[in-house]
């Protein structure tokens, strides 16, 4: 299942990796970062920066073994833990949050904001990508299936606009947020915010 999610993303990857500039950006978490394929992605075209990707034990053996695949290991290490109950760290400039809220209420996606704001230091960068419905509510299909799904199948799960999610990174604490455009195919949505200094 995790190779699955690291072939699955990996032309999102590369795209974010284009779209989003993290140029003098030094140290990335990437909680819940599942493969480590966008931390691998985000290192390779940024000299100088390193990832830490955050997940379940299980999830992370098998992270290691594509960290290692794209010989990265110098730059990408992995740090197990679990979002909902841990926290992240501290001092980091850049953080990820990727294909994760749906499945969570929104006062649990407030509190991994919370949590990550918590992580980044002054001027930190945090970006959001997920796929989030229209700030109508009227779609993209895909975005709305998914949140159909995760109304029958987690606690508190639910398709969130990209407003509602940028109201949540303003409410707690980032500022200057903006969408980064993704050009089709992509399904996702991209919102980048920053830590005030």
């Amino acid at each position: 299942y995790i190779y699955g999610m690291h072939y699955r993303g990996r032309a999102q990857a590369e795209l974010l990796a284009k779209k989003i500039p993290l140029k003098g950006r030094k140290r990335l978490v990437d909680i819940a970062g599942g493969p480590g394929t966008f931390s691998i992605m985000l290192c390779k075209h940024n000299k100088g920066l390193k990832a830490t990707v955050i997940d379940r034990p299980q999830t992370l053996r098998v992270t290691r073994e594509i960290i290692s695949s794209y010989k990265m290991d110098g730059r990408v290490g992995t740090q197990e833990g679990d979002y909902l109950g841990d926290t992240f760290g501290a001092d980091y400039d850049a953080g990820l949050l990727s294909s994760m809220f749906n499945q969570e209420s929104p006062a649990v996606v407030k509190e991994i904001l919370r949590k990550t704001h918590q992580a980044l230091a002054p001027g930190g960068l945090v970006i959001v990508q997920e796929q989030l419905l229209n700030d109508e509510k009227t779609g993209p299909s895909l975005a709305a299936l998914i949140g159909v799904n995760q109304l029958l199948h987690t606690p508190g799960g639910a398709a969130y606009s990209g407003q509602e999610m940028a109201e949540w990174m303003v409410e707690v604490g980032f500022g200057k947020v903006r969408r980064v455009p993704m050009p089709s195919p992509s399904p996702f949505i991209v919102l980048a915010g920053i830590k005030s200094a």
